[in-house]
């Protein structure tokens, strides 16, 4: 663990490197303070919207290539919704070994696989149209808006965080984009192909009727008949955007309260399915609350280094 970060939980390893959640030890400090005065879920809250992400290395790793893709990426993010659909690199050590990344995630979270694996059929339409247009953001942004163009390289069920970016309960869960090991720039770049297939496996929790391929949505059912493999993103979106867009906007209307009801309690179960198998962002106000409630501080005074500091 990096100096001034003190561990709360670890919420994931892969073949390169282990994610392990964290918190400032700045924030601790006067959080410490406003939970001993009483204001407990106010201190918790304002540690919450501060955990990071740690990535670390594991031997014979290298993050430098994944470093300098997200801060070209990451530079740009402002000038295309599709930015805020990934992870942002907010530090980077990798002079030292082992090479640690600082990022952003999502307080309240779980990836796509574990949503998949554990929240029950049927899914409704709506979830996975809307999984599909925050998903089209990001590689609207990293192929059309981004320079140079970027390829991520790997966008699968695992490198995609659904969940809540804030303590209270948000409409629908946000999607963000994670492990750009193998991204680089290039002239000419298609992760459709990945796209596709993650939205196949999404569409199929939306299949209604056990035996059947089909989920009642003509649109969603092409994701399932593979329609779209050899598509351009921008074929793609001319054929169902639109229709995309109603449906999530049927989901955001008054009327789609109760659906968005039954969304958060899917990715809820999810949440806590990751949590019992020690991965995803878990108890994390638990966590919190137990490093708010320990009498003696193990964080340090100094200042938290900065992303211009430790680059």
């Amino acid at each position: 663990m990096p100096s001034y970060y003190t561990e709360l939980r670890n919420v994931g390893e892969g073949y390169s490197a282990q994610v392990t959640m964290a918190l400032p030890d700045a924030v601790i400090s006067p959080a410490k303070i406003k939970y001993a005065r009483g204001e407990r879920e106010e201190a918790i809250g304002d540690c919450i919207r501060q955990v990071v992400a740690i990535k670390t290395a594991k031997p014979g790793v290298s993050l430098i290539s994944e470093r300098k893709a997200l801060e070209v990426l990451g530079s740009q993010a402002d000038q295309h919704p599709g930015g805020s659909r990934m992870v942002m690199l907010l530090a980077a050590d990798t002079r030292t070994i082992p090479h640690r990344l600082i990022l952003s995630t999502m307080p309240r979270c779980c990836n796509l696989s574990t949503l998949i694996q554990h929240a029950p059929s049927p899914w409704p339409p709506g979830l996975a149209w809307h999984v599909f247009v925050q998903l089209h953001e990001f590689f609207d942004y990293m192929q059309e808006v981004c320079k140079p163009r970027h390829f991520h390289g790997d966008v699968n069920t695992r490198n995609v965080l659904i969940g809540y970016t804030a303590p209270g309960v948000q409409r629908l869960p946000g999607i963000q984009i994670t492990d750009f090991g193998n991204s680089y720039a290039c002239d000419e770049t298609n992760d459709n192909w990945d796209l596709c297939f993650l939205m196949e496996e999404v569409t199929k929790k939306c299949i209604s009727l056990e035996g059947t391929n089909t989920t009642g949505d003509n649109g969603l059912d092409e994701f399932i008949r593979g329609k779209f493999q050899d598509w351009t993103l921008e074929q793609i979106w001319r054929k169902v955007g639109d229709y995309a867009n109603f449906k999530v906007g049927e989901l955001l209307d008054p009327t789609g309260v109760r659906i968005c009801d039954s969304i958060h309690e899917l990715v809820g179960s999810a949440i806590a399915a990751a949590a019992s198998e020690g991965e995803g962002s878990g108890t994390l106000r638990d966590d919190i609350r137990k490093v708010l409630a320990s009498s003696s501080s193990q964080t340090s005074s100094e200042p938290v280094q900065s992303a211009a500091q430790w680059i």
